[in-house]
């Protein structure tokens, strides 16, 4: 899908043909931004013949290699950014590449599939007053970059939120599943932090250095991203230590519990240990008093049941009173 908007003499239009695009680009008033959603044909054709952008450019827009990137090409610029496409309330974070190309007079995106970031910059465009188109190309490249950094912290509010919940509940009581959705948060982090933090180099670079497709009044603009997004990448740092935090002490009571549950375990063998150690002595008596020879004194004794019951408690007392020295009880 090709859309397009053109501003010229102080208000904005749709232009449905993509053949009309050279008559504006010709002209120096005119500020164009073309959006190729699909990877098509079509839109790779605008592209290559109408653009003549880089062959190397065109080939990094149609294979997604979710690594932020710059390229100058002379007369434009061409960078590959990422969009996050599920913000707080969807149940996993992920991202759609952007690649854009930015000259003196136009701006081109690219896309496969729709992107909530560059659908609202659209509709901001389409209404008056005209003011991010009129500003020119750059002004509404920040724009973008803008809307897509805001989207971040969107993201990583809802991220905030998810870390407190597994945070009260490992304290109220541990659950099977909270490793699973800890470690579930370290990658969603990791994910954030490996697409940001190459872009800080490209906002760094945009602010800083000259280009020749952005105007240096207009660079004052992409600083205020680039300090934005750098305090969006020191706040996912922290939610790191957060989520590392969270998995210690996920590992600390469950390990805790475990030494616990160890021990209790160690002082039912304790007792039952004791309880066979004072009964073993008497099982002998018992089974020594229960063998059938014919001629055993005792057996015929008048107090011979007694004096059998007299050894056993001895030898039960005797046997306690040693475990009791050694203190094993």
């Amino acid at each position: 899908m090709t859309r397009i908007i053109a501003f010229k003499d102080r208000k904005c239009e749709i232009i449905d043909d993509p053949g009309k695009i050279p008559e504006l680009l010709k002209s120096s008033a005119a500020v164009l931004w073309v959006d190729l959603e699909g990877g098509g044909e079509n839109e790779i054709g605008v592209l290559r013949t109408i653009f003549q952008f880089h062959a190397l450019a065109i080939e990094d827009c149609m294979h997604d290699s979710f690594h932020p990137k710059l390229d100058n090409f002379g007369d434009y610029i061409f960078l590959e950014t990422q969009a996050i496409e599920k913000c707080a309330q969807s149940p996993e974070i992920s991202a759609a590449e952007v690649s854009i190309f930015l000259g003196t007079n136009y701006l081109v995106s690219f896309h496969n599939k729709p992107v909530k970031s560059l659908e609202s910059v659209w509709d901001k465009c389409l209404n008056p007053p005209w003011q991010i188109m009129e500003k020119g190309p750059d002004f509404l490249l920040y724009t973008v970059l803008d809307r897509i950094v805001d989207d971040y912290l969107c993201a990583l509010e809802g991220l905030d939120d998810k870390i407190e919940e597994v945070e009260e509940e490992i304290f109220k009581e541990l659950k099977e599943d909270q490793m699973g959705r800890i470690l579930g948060l370290k990658k969603e982090l990791l994910y954030m932090r490996r697409i940001i933090g190459p872009q800080r180099d490209i906002l760094n670079f945009l602010s800083r250095e000259p280009v020749p497709a952005i105007n240096k009044k207009s660079q004052i603009y992409y600083r205020d991203v680039y300090d934005h997004l750098f305090r969006i990448y020191e706040l996912l740092e922290t939610y790191r230590d957060l989520v590392s935090g969270s998995l210690e002490i996920y590992l600390s009571t469950a390990s805790n519990r475990m030494a616990a549950a160890s021990n209790k375990m160690n002082e039912v063998i304790k007792t039952l240990t004791i309880v066979a150690t004072v009964m073993m002595p008497l099982t002998v008596i018992v089974g020594l008093y229960g063998m059938n020879f014919k001629y055993m004194p005792e057996l015929e004794w008048k107090y011979g049941y007694f004096f059998a019951l007299g050894i056993m408690a001895f030898v039960a007392i005797i046997t306690l009173w040693f475990i009791k020295k050694k203190h094993w009880l």
